[in-house]
């Protein structure tokens, strides 16, 4: 009876290891495949990078990134992803996706740029692309800017008073010759205007002082905008005494 006891009691020390050998391997299986599952999970969404930069000349390279530009992200289908994004300091949105089609569409250009455009001139907001799962790769979406321009026009114009009637009936030789220098100071009455500068720069425009004028002006200093921007000098003679 009692080596049938013992055998008994090892019996039943045995089927309890066993079992839990069989509950610790059922755990550990389970445990493995949360794991496979979550480690699937983060593998079904793939990295996906919107890349905003100037607009580039014909054969140019493309030109800086562009930050602050606004996009809201959809499904092929039209279904909003997330919220509004912006592009990083580098021109830049990331986002990671499952695969499928899906696109960026812009609403809202950085200050002083412009919407793309295509061959027949229409805006370019919309930027499609498709996440296809085969690489690790980011896919990559290249979206472009036009930077806008001003003009910056410099109006020039010289007061030379009327001499008084019967100074004028006296003039001399010498006096002659100050008129022609006059004329020739008045010949400098033109507008000077440069093309093509970046809206939102700024701008200040200097005068050299010129002897015997005295100089007023409007605007010389400013910020350029796209209806541009002008700069008036007036150089008013001083009367002889």
């Amino acid at each position: 009876m009692l080596n049938i006891r013992r055998f008994a009691c090892l019996f039943m020390v045995a089927a309890l290891a066993l079992s839990t050998i069989v509950t610790s391997t059922l755990a550990w299986s389970s445990f493995s495949q949360n794991a496979l599952m979550e480690a699937l999970g983060e593998q079904s969404v793939f990295p996906v990078r919107l890349e905003k930069y100037e607009k580039p000349t014909q054969g140019a390279l493309p030109g800086k990134p562009i930050p602050g530009a606004e996009f809201y992200l959809y499904t092929e289908d039209g279904e909003q992803i997330g919220a509004r994004f912006f592009t990083d300091e580098d021109g830049a949105v990331a986002v990671k996706l499952k695969p499928g089609g899906y696109y960026f569409e812009e609403t809202n250009p950085s200050r002083g740029w412009a919407y793309d455009v295509d061959s027949q001139g229409e805006e370019i907001r919309a930027y499609p692309f498709t996440v296809t799962g085969e690489s690790k790769d980011a896919t990559v979406v290249t979206a472009y800017n036009r930077r806008m321009t001003g003009n910056l026009v410099i109006e020039k114009t010289v007061v030379i008073p009327e001499p008084p009637a019967a100074v004028e009936s006296l003039a001399s030789d010498a006096a002659a010759e100050d008129l022609e220098s006059d004329v020739a100071v008045e010949d400098l009455e033109t507008d000077t205007t440069f093309a093509g500068i970046p809206v939102g720069v700024g701008y200040t425009v200097i005068e050299t002082p010129c002897a015997g004028y005295i100089t007023s002006s409007q605007n010389h200093q400013g910020t350029i905008t796209q209806s541009g921007a002008a700069a008036s000098f007036v150089n008013t003679r001083i009367p002889a005494a």
